[in-house]
């Protein structure tokens, strides 16, 4: 399902990276400009300015949706650039979670938690791929889509539920420890396959 998605959405954005040829920026100079919304989000959230924050936010996260769009478009997709840009998401959900915490919506441990559990997937990704030399694309319960939806949803729930973004972030600190799991137990068969 995931790969069907991830197919179906990869056609459409190509639309808008053939648009953003005529700007002449490179996919990795718009990967690493996503990061200045990223860090206004973080000293908004942080200043109890959640509703300002979140949109730069989302503006950071549509960015990483255009330099994927831009690199398919102008064929230049490279290793270095995927790698920019998986660095660049976690430290844009990162800074949004850290923010969180400074902001005082959620307790500094839940806050340590999320970002731990947020990278987590993506570390065991990367290093199984590298180890064990099979591709572990849409393994798991929770990918990037799936974390940025429930956190936006936490935070525009909480203008009309206080609370809401502790559940959120509740919710994606479990999600990616099964996802963490499921790509354990994933590369684990993966490699006792390969044997």
């Amino acid at each position: 399902m995931g790969g069907k998605l991830r197919e179906w959405y990869e056609e459409k954005t190509v639309k808008i990276g053939r648009l953003l040829l005529k700007t002449r920026l490179e996919p990795n100079h718009l990967t690493i400009l996503s990061l200045i919304p990223a860090i206004a989000s973080f000293l908004l959230v942080s200043e109890a300015m959640l509703w300002q924050g979140l949109l730069m936010f989302l503006l950071s996260v549509s960015m990483d949706v255009l330099d994927g769009s831009l690199a398919r478009a102008s064929k230049k997709t490279t290793r270095f650039g995927k790698l920019l840009d998986h660095y660049v998401d976690r430290c844009v959900e990162s800074l949004y979670l850290i923010g969180l915490t400074a902001g005082q919506y959620i307790p500094g441990w839940m806050g340590a938690l999320a970002v731990l559990s947020d990278i987590s997937p993506s570390y065991i990704r990367a290093r199984g791929e590298a180890e064990i030399k099979v591709q572990a694309m849409s393994v798991g319960l929770f990918e990037r889509k799936e974390k940025i939806g429930v956190i936006a949803m936490g935070s525009i729930i909480e203008f009309f539920y206080p609370g809401a973004v502790s559940m959120a972030v509740a919710i994606l600190i479990v999600g990616s420890l099964i996802t963490s799991v499921q790509r354990l137990l994933f590369f684990r068969k993966a490699e006792s396959n390969n044997h």
